[in-house]
């Protein structure tokens, strides 16, 4: 597998998280390398960026079921709102992979290892999804810390250009200018109390937020899909529970807290006209989905029990982030 993903801000060094979060035998990995893209896009490195990524020393690695691995960190000229190539090579097909369907981004898969291959040319298929890698962590001087954005659809980029880059955190991210990382912890199809495509976004709090390095502020812009999507919406109570309990758990990590409004839905597929029962809102009055990738500082799908290095805030910002779904959910 050869990942591109794109960062928010740039900086001297880089380390990376693969993870076996959704597998269910262990996940041998035999090489890994990183690099910065080649210009013109496409599988192709960078002249003299090409680095291999070791763990613990290593080259090799095994990774249980339901475990995170973080990288050694390598020396690497990483550009502020670039691409970086994390190729990765599995000996046996994993069971149960952790990916992202739906990145809106190209990568590329080939067979062997070719992860130190530079020109790109044997990287013949494509994909849609990013495989294996949850994270990108940078080490700056410059950034004053990271930007979370958790929600759904919306904030994964649905509909947004394929390969543009053009999610709203990735819009988000340019009006920084380098001065946060921003990372996309959307999911699309997430939900704020239930499992969706995903662990709801309270399940998954610990490890795609406040596990992330130098995070200073969490954008929350998710909940409409609970009032949409079957089952039957929880009474508004719950979903106003479940915002409190999500804040309450991020403020008490010193986290500023910024709630997105949910934007009216009235005439979507699932929307429904007010059921008059007490305790429930109209999900066409009130439901909806509102704009607000990706690890500690580049770019995106987050997973956790993580083992993390000595690299601490404010030097080090996640720049990447892509929430882990299950492959089989699609």
């Amino acid at each position: 597998m050869r990942n591109v993903l794109h960062t928010s801000i740039g900086g001297t060094a880089a380390r990376i998280t693969l993870s076996n979060l959704f597998g269910t035998a262990p996940l041998d990995v035999s090489s890994v390398t990183l690099a910065v893209r080649a210009p013109g896009g496409g599988a192709g490195a960078a002249l003299g960026t090409l680095r291999r990524v070791p763990f613990a020393g290593r080259h090799t690695a095994t990774i249980a079921p339901g475990e995170l691995l973080v990288s050694d960190p390598v020396a690497l000229g990483v550009p502020q709102d670039g691409d970086l190539l994390v190729s990765i090579h599995t000996p046996a097909a994993a069971a149960g992979a952790t990916t992202h369907p739906r990145a809106l981004q190209t990568s590329y898969v080939a067979d062997g290892d070719l992860t130190r291959e530079t020109s790109g040319s044997a990287f013949t298929s494509r994909t849609p999804s990013w495989h294996h890698v949850t994270a990108v962590d940078v080490l700056t001087a410059e950034a004053r810390g990271a930007v979370v954005a958790v929600g759904d659809s919306l904030t994964d980029g649905a509909a947004s250009t394929h390969g543009a880059n053009a999610r709203w955190p990735d819009h988000l991210s340019d009006r920084l200018g380098g001065r946060y990382s921003v990372l996309n912890a959307g999911i699309s199809g997430n939900r704020l109390l239930t499992e969706d495509r995903g662990p709801g976004a309270l399940d998954r709090l610990d490890r795609d937020v406040l596990a992330r390095s130098g995070v200073r502020t969490v954008i929350v812009a998710v909940g409409i899909n609970d009032l949409l999507r079957s089952p039957e919406a929880p009474p508004a109570a719950e979903v106003v529970a479940g915002y409190r309990r999500l804040a309450d758990r991020a403020r008490a990590r010193g986290l500023r807290v910024v709630g997105a409004t949910l934007a009216p839905a009235g005439g979507t597929g699932t929307a429904r006209p007010r059921s008059g029962r007490p305790g429930r809102r109209s999900t066409k009055r009130y439901a909806g989905e509102t704009s607000s990738t990706r690890w500690p500082t580049s770019t995106a799908h987050c997973a956790t029990p993580r083992t993390r290095s000595a690299w601490r805030p404010p030097t080090t910002a996640a720049t990447t982030c892509t929430p882990a779904t299950r492959a089989a959910r699609g």
